[in-house]
């Protein structure tokens, strides 16, 4: 059988692999035939069947394999993943693979200077360079990344996440970061919503009297 007659046996639910099929499996040179084999089968040549997956160069599919197939190489089916440099699978990668590249996971996230996917990644992810990533939100310059930078990232520098949102005069960012922000530069904040004062004031009567 070809790759695509076993793989539409295999959804069919119509085929089930033993070992006997390794080398027809292995010379079809399929990343998809091969994962299912090494799921199903005990006793596959792990090793084999990877290279297979790590030379289709298919971020999904070594994601998969990483995943599910015990004695997979998690450092070398995750380099696929951060030659790619998509930053919601690296964080995936970096989340749900043990012994993952953290910092070179981290690296493909900051070059992609998604400000999402790095606040993501500084907030969940064990081990991540904070300051790195935190540094794309800064040079972004959007206030309410930075400000939910500070507000939720452990090891984050809020002063200078702080400063961008000095920088943009903007009332209700520095109100919100000095009310919110462990750490906030409170008067430098402050001094940006004098004349505002009788305003917020009276914002927060009306949200304490809806609570």
């Amino acid at each position: 059988m070809n790759s695509s007659e076993f793989l539409e046996r295999i959804k069919n639910g119509g085929y089930s692999f033993s070992l006997e099929d390794e080398p027809e499996i292995l010379a079809l040179n399929n990343e998809e035939l091969s994962y299912y084999f090494v799921l199903n089968v005990k006793g596959a040549n792990i090793k084999e069947h990877e290279k297979i997956v790590i030379n289709s160069n298919d971020p999904g599919i070594n994601y998969r394999f990483a995943k599910n197939i015990l004695g997979s190489s998690a450092l070398d089916l995750g380099e696929v993943i951060i030659k790619y440099g998509d930053p919601e699978i690296n964080f995936l990668y970096a989340r749900d693979i043990e012994g993952a590249d953290i910092l070179g996971h981290g690296l493909a996230i900051i070059f992609s200077k998604n400000l999402y996917w790095n606040y993501e990644y500084a907030r969940c992810i064990p081990m991540a360079d904070v300051l790195a990533h935190g540094q794309v939100i800064i040079d972004s310059g959007n206030l309410g990344m930075n400000y939910l930078f500070a507000k939720n990232v452990k090891g984050a520098d809020v002063l200078k996440h702080g400063d961008v949102i000095l920088k943009s005069e903007n009332v209700k960012w520095n109100y919100e970061f000095a009310r919110d922000v462990v750490g906030a530069d409170v008067e430098a904040h402050m001094n940006i919503l004098d004349g505002y004062v009788d305003l917020i004031q009276e914002i927060n009567k009306k949200l304490f009297k809806k609570t």
